[in-house]
């Protein structure tokens, strides 16, 4: 009985192929574009380990994480961890400069931390990079330049006595000029553990887009005599640590989005490429004044691909995530 239906079934299939070949031409491209645009998860996953493989290509030694394409992960300082007892450096005219030493001169390469009169104390902050090595107190002396009007010119007043004759003569000397030296204490870190330090106004700039005030970097005396910013040295914005993509913890399928266009959606688990063992001191998580550095991270992208592989797009669309994922491993 199964043998006869099936005969009868191939005889109507050939019957309805002979008389509407148009119906079945529909019907086969209908089977076919449903076939071409239902998502397949192989498909899907090979595109997810393509974002991944792109997303470990990004630089690392520039932006945030957070607003770039890059695996670099930024902490903003707080003011207050500076040390300020220098009052204002004027780094325009030149006014006041450093003598050079083996620990600051025009050849230090490092991040500058403030200073102050010798023998100050630094912050929390500051003490716990001294106690892991991180900066050191430089002794310098501080040369400040004097210019001021003399005591003839500030007593000399200059008007015509009628009476008595013509005016008075001026002073031959208007003006004193005179060095003041001070001994002072700079907080400077050097090597390596240093670099962690970046200098980015960027990464400090309050809501109105204005970055606050920083601490100005002393300048050091060069072999002419001038005051000259050692180009090595600058005052850090913010802490910024190196983050790679560990693994994909969950994908979309990919969508059609426009003419060549598709998207995917992916979840990829961050993780501290490199991290020195003084940033988990809690001195340190109260110097920032965003979030602490956490040891991982979960970011949602989406990537667009156009024809010339992924990159990451503007929005993030996560509601195909939403009860549509698929999760790798646990």
């Amino acid at each position: 009985m199964n043998t006869d239906f099936a005969k009868n079934a191939a005889r109507k299939l050939v019957a309805v192929v002979r008389h509407s070949p148009r119906i079945v031409a529909v019907i086969g491209v209908g089977i076919g574009c449903a076939w071409l645009f239902t998502p397949r998860p192989d498909v899907s996953r090979q595109a997810a380990e393509e974002v991944l493989a792109a997303v470990r290509a990004w630089p690392e030694d520039r932006g945030n994480i957070n607003a770039a394409s890059s695996r670099r992960a930024c902490k903003r300082l707080k003011d207050g961890i500076f040390v300020s007892g220098l009052g204002m450096i004027n780094n325009v005219d030149r006014s006041r400069m450093a003598l050079p030493v083996s620990g600051y001169n025009l050849g230090t390469v490092g991040t500058y931390f403030g200073g102050g009169p010798s023998g100050i104390q630094p912050g929390e902050f500051i003490q716990a990079l001294m106690d892991a090595g991180v900066v050191k107190r430089v002794s310098v002396q501080i040369v400040t330049h004097i210019h001021q009007p003399s005591s003839a010119a500030l007593s000399y007043i200059p008007l015509q006595d009628t009476m008595g004759g013509g005016p008075p003569t001026p002073p031959a000397q208007q003006f004193v000029d005179r060095d003041e030296q001070n001994s002072v204490d700079l907080f400077i870190g050097t090597g390596h553990e240093a670099g962690w330090f970046a200098a980015n106004p960027a990464l400090r700039a309050n809501l109105m887009g204005i970055a606050p005030p920083m601490t100005r970097v002393v300048p050091v005396r060069d072999i002419s005599g001038n005051a000259v910013i050692p180009a090595g040295v600058v005052a850090p914005d913010g802490l910024c640590y190196p983050l790679r993509a560990d693994r994909v913890l969950e994908y979309t399928d990919v969508r059609p989005v426009a003419y060549k266009a598709k998207e995917i959606t992916v979840a990829i688990l961050m993780k501290p490429k490199e991290m020195p063992q003084w940033v988990s001191d809690h001195r340190v998580f109260e110097g920032l004044a965003d979030d602490p550095v956490l040891p991982e991270d979960v970011h949602f992208w989406t990537f667009r691909n156009t024809g010339d592989g992924w990159h990451r797009y503007v929005f993030a669309d996560l509601s195909p995530m939403a009860g549509k994922g698929h999760y790798i491993g646990n």
